[in-house]
């Protein structure tokens, strides 16, 4: 199910040139989605948000206390598209492409 969700996420991302060079110029943004879901996945599990379940199991019933499920799995989310649409900034690219053809150009002289 992530890798399908993360999948329809990052196909805009890739597919359409304007939306990519934003994205890669703005390289912080998949940072702070996957700090978002962190702390959406830290919150789930403090006091005030868990949950407690009760179930029968073997003719008794026991009751747990569970993350808050919306948090934790909206945070999994994000923490998964995050990390996985983390493209390296324009700039660098750049640096890197001038850097490696004028490593190329050298060893083609001598």
């Amino acid at each position: 199910m992530t890798v399908i969700v993360c999948g329809l996420v990052g196909l805009p991302i890739r597919l359409n040139n304007r939306i990519n060079t934003w994205w890669r110029i703005h390289f912080y943004v998949p940072i702070l989605i996957e700090f978002l879901g962190l702390v959406a996945c830290v919150i789930s599990l403090m006091p005030g948000f868990v949950e407690e379940v009760t179930y029968r199991m073997d003719g008794m019933d026991t009751t747990q206390t569970v993350p808050n499920q919306i948090l934790s799995i909206s945070g999994w989310f994000l923490i998964a598209i995050g990390k996985l649409h983390v493209y390296p900034p324009i700039i660098l690219e750049q640096k890197l492409l001038v850097l490696l053809n004028s490593v190329k150009q050298c060893n083609f002289k001598t």
